[in-house]
């Protein structure tokens, strides 16, 4: 029932505030997202597209209040997301300090997120070259300030690469219909972005009462203490 809760859950429909974040290249394409996101169901839709509006961006998302999806679609690097310029796995850090302008950090949008709060309410969607890596970097700063994202989908897996339009174009094709995008939606373009030399990553943030329950029905040869069954 919780797997088919999440499945079930939209990202994508009425009643969602979207916040896009993209790279200034007019190769990433943020009209066409906004499109499909309305044709979804989506009325309340915020983006911002440049190093100038960084500022904006990251106060937008400190800002948001109810069910919010922050969209991020750049170049991208293990610690960094690309406003501008940029390529794989650039790090601001290892250049210039002007550089950081021209991204936002993994350690930036963590405080951004703490601001905002009630995480639970949040997802976040990242098609950038080394996602996953990001995203890893993101819940670990996120754990050091006491909170947690409750789900983070990335269009590349560990140390892999995106490639240009390939996330946007799976969702399309995969939900070309009527009705709100899901997260059981953006699971299922795994196989087109397979095809695609991409594959797909899911994070799912469970409490620590549910994940001691997954891992006594998982594993529970492992720990007898862990097996509910055992004397």
């Amino acid at each position: 029932a919780k797997r088919e809760a999440i499945l079930n859950e939209p990202i994508y429909g009425p009643g969602i505030k979207v916040i896009n974040i993209f790279h200034e290249d007019k190769e990433f394409d943020m009209e066409r997202t906004e499109a499909f996101q309305r044709a979804k169901g989506v009325t309340d839709i915020q983006s911002f597209q440049s190093p100038k509006q960084k500022q904006e961006g990251l106060h937008a998302i400190g800002q948001s209040k109810g069910r919010t999806i922050i969209n991020f679609s750049s170049h991208g690097g293990k610690e960094d997301l690309w406003l501008t310029k940029g390529y794989a796995n650039m790090s601001w850090r290892q250049t210039l300090a002007a550089m950081k302008g021209w991204a936002i950090n993994y350690e930036e949008l963590a405080d951004t997120l703490e601001v905002r709060g009630n995480l639970q309410e949040v997802i976040l969607l990242i098609d950038a070259c080394y996602c996953y890596n990001f995203k890893a970097n993101l819940l670990r700063a996120l754990a050091q300030r006491g909170v947690m994202i409750a789900k983070v989908a990335v269009a590349a897996n560990l140390n892999r690469l995106t490639y240009l339009k390939n996330f946007q174009e799976s969702l399309e094709e995969k939900h070309d219909g009527n009705g709100p995008l899901t997260v059981g939606d953006v699971l299922n373009t795994e196989y087109l972005l397979f095809i695609r030399f991409q594959d797909l990553g899911i994070t799912v943030y469970l409490p620590p009462e549910e994940l001691i329950h997954l891992i006594r029905i998982l594993t529970p040869s492992v720990d007898p203490s862990l097996n509910e069954s055992s004397p």
